[in-house]
């Protein structure tokens, strides 16, 4: 009689000791990964995306590891279903990759946005220290910098087919770029491996918190442009597809490609 215990969500930051291919008994391939942490040495099994694990996993490569954990008679099996590089230790090199997609904005009221948080060093410091979210993507301390440095990536390098597409205010899209996730300063507490949804965060959701966000800041400017400041709020309640968190349809071509570039990210 085989007993099998309920799966369970693990999400955690490992280093890569070995990668061997395997094949199941159907002789369909798979990865077998020997990883370790501060709890010691363990084994997982990939069985999806394998090409791209494979990629990322090299020898001494620090990764963090989605999957399902269960236990099948008393042995406790893990299967990957996602893999991300640990990028939270390389903030220094992505901060300066940032700095570089914010000289392409001109306009000031834009710059004065940015620069806001910059120099906000609570907002700073929860940007490049906090998850992107709990258990889903980027879901390790330094994911939400990760996840933003990404999306403008993305962002900044299908400018070109997209300007070309639609009528698109270069500022207004990579300024919301940075500015999507900006409400998640509020929607964590806690320290890496212990983070917990705020209250603001359970009450309102982080899409309205990126509004609240954007208040804040464009309050300390006097006489800021309406229009701008409806539009980055309008992609900032867009970001996410269908009602996902409570989003709006995006209707201004910054937000329909923002909302596109999210998604992709997500899945990256």
């Amino acid at each position: 009689m085989v007993t099998q215990t309920k799966p369970e969500t693990i999400c955690g930051k490992y280093d890569v000791k070995s990668i061997q291919e395997a094949h199941d008994k159907n002789q369909r391939p798979f990865l077998k990964l020997t990883v370790s942490n501060k709890d010691g040495h363990d084994v997982f099994n990939c069985f999806h995306n394998i090409d791209h694990v494979a990629k990322i996993c090299s020898e001494n490569e620090k990764v963090v590891i989605y999957g399902k954990s269960n236990s099948v008679n008393g042995r406790r099996l893990v299967s990957v279903t996602r893999v991300e590089r640990d990028e939270s230790n390389m903030l220094n090199y992505h901060l300066s990759d940032i700095m570089d997609y914010m000289d392409e904005i001109h306009n000031q009221h834009c710059k004065f946005l940015i620069n806001s948080f910059f120099e906000n060093g609570l907002y700073w410091s929860k940007i490049i220290k906090d998850p992107a979210s709990i258990n889903s993507h980027h879901a390790f301390s330094g994911g939400l910098f990760v996840h933003t440095l990404e999306v403008m990536k993305m962002g900044f390098e299908m400018l070109p087919l997209i300007t070309k597409q639609s009528n698109l205010d270069r500022d207004i899209f990579l300024t919301g770029l940075f500015m999507h996730d900006r409400g998640k300063v509020y929607a964590y507490d806690g320290e890496e491996g212990n983070y917990t949804r705020s209250e603001d965060n359970k009450m309102f959701g982080h899409l309205f918190l990126g509004t609240k966000v954007l208040d804040e800041i464009s309050r300390c400017s006097i006489n800021f442009p309406e229009e701008i400041l409806r539009n980055l709020k309008h992609i900032i309640l867009s970001h996410h597809s269908g009602h996902l968190f409570g989003a709006v349809r995006p209707v201004t071509p910054e937000a329909i490609h923002i909302n596109r570039i999210e998604s992709l990210s997500l899945n990256f």
